[in-house]
């Protein structure tokens, strides 16, 4: 029986940076063009609004009826269009890592495609958030219903039996998640819906997914902090180039905010775009990190070849 190896399956992201790093950046260069432009410029118009409001207000002024509907109007235009690009982005690059795991010699575009692979992938993560979460809202429905009739008897004891359900769900969902996380990389590689095919290929196997998903876990955590400990510094770099004393004090960059948006945004853009391109390439490799683990544990339970250089 084919086992996991819980290092190698965690650290697959890792592995995969070091060996195809042309990849990731070619990851980065789509997730800045596809996934991050598109917002900026529906944000653009949006923010530059934003900010007038935010200038009305510290006048105390109202804004028109006019200028809120405007408002509004952009933020419904931009929606289907941000999500239609959102979606595009999370299928086609969660399907280059599953594809440079599991068909390294498939390189061209840095494995970027969107065939039959990125479609089945899509539908069965759909299908599996709708079954879950209709599993759940059931699970909750007869929960508060056993905790209300307990509550006429005793409400120490209905707080405690609604304590052990929430709990039960909670564990319950993450369980399912397990048995069900190789439905992603297995519909992908066989071009196929293949969802509860993954129940049959995880049993006796969820300890250890268990255990990469928390190595996993930990070390999206410590790359978070570090793109918030960037960003903060970038913010302050940014604030500091409206102070003329060069002292970057919390009253010095709240009196740089504080000016007219008009006068401190051309100063904060190039930083913003610094931040853009900076986030695309820390997003395509924590897509990597986070994505790489379940292509390989799939790998390793179907008994594929190893990922060549």
């Amino acid at each position: 029986m084919a086992q996991i190896d819980i290092a190698k399956t965690a650290f697959a992201g890792f592995g995969l940076i070091a060996r195809k790093p042309m990849a990731v950046a070619g990851w980065a260069l789509f997730l800045l063009v596809v996934g991050i432009l598109p917002v900026a410029l529906m944000i653009g118009p949006f923010m530059t609004t934003l900010f007038e409001f935010i200038d009305l207000a510290k006048a105390d002024i109202e804004p028109s009826k006019e200028q809120l509907a405007s408002f509004m109007s952009a933020m419904y235009m931009a929606h289907p269009v941000l999500w239609l690009t959102g979606l595009i982005t999370r299928v086609m690059l969660t399907g280059a890592v599953f594809r440079a795991i599991l068909e390294p010699s498939a390189g061209r575009w840095a494995y970027l495609r969107l065939g039959m692979g990125e479609v089945m992938l899509a539908v069965v993560v759909i299908v599996l958030g709708i079954l879950i979460g209709l599993a759940a809202m059931v699970f909750m429905g007869v929960s508060a219903g056993i905790t209300v009739a307990i509550w006429q008897a005793s409400e120490a004891a209905a707080i405690g039996v609604g304590i052990l359900l929430g709990v039960a769900l909670v564990f319950g969902v993450i369980w399912a998640l397990l048995r069900f996380s190789l439905a992603a990389p297995m519909s992908f590689a066989e071009r196929n819906f293949r969802l509860f095919e993954s129940w049959s290929l995880t049993k006796g196997h969820a300890f250890n997914l268990l255990i990469v998903a928390i190595l996993v876990a930990v070390v999206l955590a410590l790359l978070e902090a570090v793109v918030v400990t960037v960003f903060v510094v970038v913010v302050g770099s940014a604030a500091g180039v409206g102070v003329s004393s060069g002292a970057l004090t919390e009253e010095t960059v709240r009196a740089f905010f504080d000016q007219p948006a008009a006068t401190w945004m051309p100063l904060v853009a190039p930083w913003l775009a610094l931040v853009g391109v900076v986030a695309s390439v820390l997003g395509a490799m924590a897509l990597a990190i986070v994505t790489a683990p379940w292509a390989e544990a799939y790998r390793q339970l179907n008994k594929g070849p190893e990922p060549g250089m």
